[in-house]
């Protein structure tokens, strides 16, 4: 009985992993194929989808030269400037709105709720909807056609402070009250106990600006006329024209766009599964 009981999990687990690496080469295939792409010339991108073989995935012919050229039309440029936009705005955003954060959850204040459900309210409001008043502002600042008009107008968004404020919302409040019989104050309680607690929210959010921000392709587009500012989203766009698409170049530069979306999930997964499957439990 027992042997056969193995055998069933056996055939179980096996059947369910054979369904998992089904579903994974599923979505992995439109990756590989864009990876392997621009590995590729051109002409033969497309010559082998029809019948399906071994040549529609593995190039017959390898070849580096859609990424040469790439580097050589200044890509790498673009990918240095999605890199510092990223590295200063994502940090600043988490800061600004753990502590929008930590006042909305724990701090007394007046109106602490009604501050919040127009928080909320400001959500259903499209982010198209407000590019022309935001490039209004952009040009009174000075800042139009800089890196600080990428970065300026993203220091806040109500979605983290929402998602921060629910995880605060969760934590005990022993912590707090062990921190102020220590005589803490409050920066010292967000910055000593509550950051502490809510690592697994900060990188979630943190991943989700960092997607948000790689992504961006509107906006850049709007305030950055300067080419040598011009992000990678934009760049790769402009690798397709209704005349002609350079496919070889196109795969190249999304692929170097995806590869850091990709290994900054697969680094922080754990703490990025974990911050939503908690971000609801308390409101």
């Amino acid at each position: 009985m027992n042997s056969k009981r193995i055998l069933n999990t056996i055939v179980n687990n096996g059947v369910i992993i054979l369904l998992m690496l089904l579903v994974g080469l599923i979505f992995a295939i439109p990756f590989l194929w864009l990876f392997l792409g621009g590995l590729r010339p051109q002409v033969d991108i497309f010559r082998y989808l029809s019948p399906f073989q071994w040549h529609t995935l593995f190039p017959k012919i390898w070849t580096i030269q859609n990424y040469i050229t790439a580097i050589e039309d200044g890509f790498g440029r673009n990918l240095l400037n999605s890199t510092f936009i990223v590295a200063v705005q994502v940090p600043l955003s988490l800061l600004i709105d753990s502590m929008a954060a930590y006042a909305l959850s724990w701090l007394p204040m007046p109106w602490r709720k009604g501050v919040f459900a127009f928080l909320m309210a400001l959500l259903v409001i499209p982010v198209m909807s407000i590019m022309v008043p935001m490039y209004l502002v952009v040009l009174e600042l000075g800042i139009q056609n800089t890196y600080w008009a990428m970065i300026i107008p993203w220091l806040a968004h109500v979605f983290g402070i929402f998602m921060l404020r629910q995880f605060m919302l969760d934590l005990p409040v022993e912590l707090a009250d062990a921190a102020v019989v220590d005589g803490a104050s409050p920066f010292q309680i967000y910055w000593r106990v509550m950051i502490p607690n809510i690592k697994p929210a900060l990188v979630t959010v943190g991943l989700i600006y960092f997607m948000w921000a790689w992504n961006s392709f509107y906006w850049p587009l709007i305030a950055i006329q300067d080419k040598k500012l011009q992000v990678i989203q934009v760049a790769v766009a402009s690798y397709m024209n209704p005349d002609t698409t350079d496919w070889g170049v196109l795969f190249a530069t999304a692929t170097m766009a995806t590869i850091p979306v990709v290994m900054l999930f697969l680094v922080f997964q754990r703490y990025y599964i974990q911050g939503i499957a908690r971000s609801g439990i308390k409101g």
